[in-house]
């Protein structure tokens, strides 16, 4: 009998380590599709709406639902500029049928600025909704995930032009031309 209920006791240990490997597994292997808003590392004030897949498999049919409209062209400094234009096209609008590991868009969303007055002190949450396929199993996997979207967290931060490759760039143009001129005289 002791025999039994110590095999019976192993036997769902082993049940659950299996269990638990399994998710530990599934985790780390499927899509994992965000939105965020980041700063433009090479255009100074602009802010950036990335949507990346950061899990280890792809994701197949990604759409977006989000709470409010998206603001677009959000390129306003101040009261008298034009009114902000709404999201009509784009990933967001439209889905993105294949997203690899690591796959990303960027789209330039607007200004500090101009997405502050477009958003009115709120945040939107986007829902990413897409599948994923996995070797050995016939059917597709669902998946969501809920992103906040605001702009509030860029008060105070870094917005110099940081683009030392242009910079390097627009002053050999300068040495160039200084060149020229010294030339021809």
């Amino acid at each position: 009998m002791a025999a039994i209920l110590i095999g019976l006791a192993a036997t769902l240990i082993a049940l659950f380590a299996a269990t638990v490997s399994y998710l530990v597994y599934r985790s780390q292997a499927d899509p994992d599709v965000i939105i965020c808003a980041q700063g433009d590392e090479k255009r100074a004030g602009i802010i950036n709406l990335v949507i990346e897949n950061i899990g280890r498999a792809t994701a197949y049919d990604v759409s977006f639902v989000a709470s409010a409209a998206l603001p677009w062209n959000a390129f306003r400094f101040d009261d008298e500029a034009p009114a902000v234009e709404t999201m009509t096209s784009g990933p967001l609008v439209t889905g993105i049928p294949l997203l690899a590991p690591g796959g990303k868009r960027v789209i330039t969303w607007g200004v500090y600025f101009g997405l502050i007055k477009a958003l009115e002190a709120g945040t939107i949450m986007v829902t990413a909704s897409y599948r994923s396929q996995h070797f050995g199993v016939p059917w597709r996997g669902r998946h969501k995930s809920a992103c906040p979207l605001e702009v509030f967290s860029f008060a105070g931060t870094d917005a110099s032009d940081s683009n030392y490759l242009k910079h390097i760039a627009e002053d050999v143009k300068k040495v160039a031309r200084a060149a020229e001129k010294i030339a021809s005289k």
